[in-house]
Formats: structure tokens, sequence, C-alpha cells
């Protein structure tokens, strides 16, 4: 996991290093798609905790601690506002918002990030109350990028 925080932050890098020149389809096309694949390997990882007993859900990395929902909220928050932040980035110098949004509707964005969302809410009770207020702040740049259906899954929207 430790690693694929890197990837994601390495990859947030890079869409904050774009130009407006840079912001091509193909470019916006390779970064988007290789932040859905980091994204679709941790849902899997997620998904396969389904079942599973909630102190293995909330352990720490080291298995010697058990995690608060508010710590839980506050991972999935920070991911979602390194991706959204580095969107709203693009939003700011892209000549033509339309290329970033077929992107984003290209590579399943919507869809991939939902899947995240949908596969941590339904492993711990309570979160999206505990979610709600650290992702509002999102509202304009996931709305700006069309993605109403993670919004209203968040429930601010």
């Amino acid at each position: 996991m430790n690693r694929r925080r890197k990837r994601d932050t390495l990859l947030k890098y890079t869409l904050d290093a774009l130009t407006g020149d840079d912001c091509t389809s193909d470019n916006l096309t390779t970064i988007l798609t290789a932040i859905v694949s980091i994204v679709a390997g941790a849902v899997v990882e997620l998904k396969a905790l389904v079942g599973a007993d909630i102190t293995v859900i909330l352990a720490s990395v080291d298995g010697t601690a058990q995690l608060a929902v508010g710590v839980i909220a506050q991972l999935l928050a920070d991911v979602l506002v390194l991706i959204f932040g580095a969107l709203g980035f693009v939003l700011g110098i892209v000549a033509d918002v339309q290329v970033l949004l077929d992107v984003i509707v290209g590579v399943a964005f919507g869809d991939c990030i939902c899947g995240l969302i949908s596969a941590v809410l339904a492993l711990v009770d309570g979160l999206l109350a505990a979610l709600i207020p650290l992702v509002l702040g999102l509202l304009g740049t996931i709305l700006a990028l069309g993605l109403n259906i993670v919004g209203e899954l968040l429930t601010i929207c």
C-alpha cells in the first residue's frame, strides 16, 4: 500500500508539472490511465476484505493497533484530495477543457473513483459521515469535471 501511495503522489506531481501545452489528449490519457490502474488495484485488494472481521479491516499495518473510523476517512479523503486537487490544477491550465472531460470519460475515471469510494464504504460502518466534511471542498472540481456521480455517492451534490 505504501508503494501505491508513492506512485499516486508521483502521478499527482506529474499532473501538477503539466503546462497548458502539455495537456494533450495523449498525455492526459497516459496519466489518468495510470491513476485508474492504481486505484483499480486498490479496489481489488479492498474487495478481498469484504466479510472479514472488523478487527482485521481496521488493523494497523503491523497489526498492533485498531484504526478509528476517522482515520480511515482521513486516508480516503487524502487520496481524493490528492487526485482531485491535481485535476483541478489541470482544469486551470488546459486550453480546451473538453479534451480533459473526454479523457475522463474515455478512461472511465468516474467509475473507478466510485469503485474506490464504494469499496471503502462497504467495509467501514459510519465512514460516510466522517468523510463528508473532509471532501466537501472538492465539490466544485467534481462538478467541473462532470463527475456528478462521485458527488452523489459522497452525498455532497
